[in-house]
């Protein structure tokens, strides 16, 4: 009668035994079952990530949408009409400045409003720019790569869960 000890490359707390000593036992059969708690948690965050890599992935994939830009082309002609009013209310406060019928907080007030109005203005102004362009190969590029790294995270995971099972390597008893 021949000894095999058996032995596993993950170590924990059992949590199943599905054999008594004495037992017959076919090859590849599960003797026990070690608590796999963590690495089914990371295997499923890790799955999670996957999923949202690979939406990622399509939205870049898909490009931008038209309404995307005529919500950017909306917001330009707002923020237009918005400057235009910004810089003609500080043409008007240094007027009645120069003449005295205003004051110098209310001229800096509106001169501060129409450099703001400007910065909103070039700021959508590139937005749209940007929009019209498309999606850069390099971020499409870098999205295939974070799947790829979550692909293989799941991998290891999936492998790794496996040696928290236990099987019998012969037939015997």
């Amino acid at each position: 009668e021949e000894e095999i000890e058996v032995s596993n490359l993950a170590l924990g707390t059992i949590s199943e035994v599905r054999v008594d000593e004495g037992d017959r036992v076919e090859k590849g059969q599960t003797l026990l079952v070690l608590d796999s708690c963590k690495v089914e948690t990371r295997l499923s965050l890790s799955e999670a990530m996957l999923g949202e890599a690979r939406a990622r992935l399509s939205e870049l994939e898909a490009g931008y949408q038209d309404e995307d830009i005529e919500m950017a082309e909306s917001r330009v002609a707002r923020l237009e009409v918005i400057e235009a009013r910004a810089k003609n209310e500080h043409e008007k406060q240094k007027r009645l400045y120069h003449h005295e019928a205003a004051t110098l907080v209310e001229l800096e007030k509106a001169g501060d409003n129409a450099k703001v109005a400007a910065a909103d203005l070039n700021e959508a102004r590139a937005n749209l720019r940007k929009l019209r362009k498309g999606i850069r190969a390099e971020e499409i590029e870098q999205a295939r790569s974070a799947v790829e790294r979550a692909m293989a995270e799941v991998n290891y995971y999936r492998i790794l869960l496996k040696d928290y099972t236990v099987t019998s390597p012969i037939h015997g008893l």
